[in-house]
């Protein structure tokens, strides 16, 4: 059986006036062309809304 993780969700943080670190590992270049940029697009949504909530990246 499969225990529920507890993990906070970052829509629910107080993030006025916090830094905020974010990483990502998109491991999507190879031989310097991008194969698949549905990794980055994906991350550019989070960023915004970090940065929509008044906190510094």
């Amino acid at each position: 059986m499969l225990k529920k993780l507890n993990i906070p969700l970052i829509q629910d943080a107080d993030l006025k006036d916090k830094i905020v670190l974010v990483r990502v590992d998109h491991n999507v270049v190879k031989k310097g062309v991008i194969h698949d940029p549905y990794r980055i697009d994906a991350t550019i949504g989070t960023l915004y809304h970090i940065n929509a909530r008044k906190s510094y990246l």
